[in-house]
């Protein structure tokens, strides 16, 4: 098997946030390389976007290796190595969701936030379809001072982003999903909604980006730590 991955195990102190494997448009012998080196270097890693055939791969492979593995609920995220969750107690990041159908983005953000040191509290299926169903949880959210960003998950027209970013003096990263169809379907009618959004200050990350915008709460959060 030809050498071809070059893992960065200095990631994390350069950027607050460790190098994580991408798996969607990899070979299982380029998972295979990734994964070894990441977990030779670094004691773990976190893989994202995995496709079912993937994680049952990865699944067998850490078997027989016997590497710790931990999936999340929708399989398509993982961590694999050593790893001792290690949270920040004082710092929360709200994500809110439009529908139930958002629920496999909410599920990577929260679980990777989790592996960047951060806890979250979600609140699901508050879209504008029962517009006063937000009420509720931005309430929640302004009263609790724990909470310094919120997170903003939704497809199809992508209300959702304008209408809590118009509400809150906290900062607001959103993440159109690809739930959609038709014309302007598979996210791009939410994300165009996000760009094109009246209301100012609106953090935007592209159509699933669930691990950007992990990232981006963790990088923002670790400058109070």
């Amino acid at each position: 098997m030809t050498d071809i991955v070059n893992h960065d195990a200095h990631r994390k102190s350069i950027t607050g946030i460790p190098e994580c494997v991408l798996a969607e448009p990899k070979t299982n012998d380029q998972l295979t390389q990734s994964i070894i080196k990441a977990v030779e270097k670094n004691n773990n890693v976190a893989v994202t976007r995995l496709s079912e055939n993937q994680a049952l791969f990865i699944d067998k492979f850490c078997s027989k290796y016997n590497h710790d593995i931990i999936f999340d609920k929708y399989r398509r995220t993982a961590i694999i190595g050593s790893y001792k969750q290690n949270l920040h107690s004082e710092n929360l990041i709200a994500i809110v969701s439009a529908g139930t159908s958002d629920n496999y983005i909410v599920t990577e953000v929260t679980f990777l936030l989790r592996y960047f040191g951060y806890d979250a509290e979600t609140f699901s299926d508050v879209g504008v379809a029962g517009i006063h169903r937000h009420r509720e949880a931005l309430d929640k959210i302004e009263n609790n001072s724990m909470i310094k960003l919120i997170i903003i998950v939704a497809g199809q027209e992508g209300a959702l982003f304008s209408v809590i970013s118009a509400q809150t003096k906290l900062p607001v990263v959103s993440i159109p999903t690809s739930i959609g169809y038709g014309f302007g379907g598979k996210g791009i009618t939410a994300l165009q909604s996000a760009l094109q959004s009246c209301s100012p200050g609106i953090t935007v990350l592209n159509i699933d980006n669930g691990f950007g915008g992990a990232a981006f709460a963790a990088k923002l959060l670790n400058l109070f730590e």
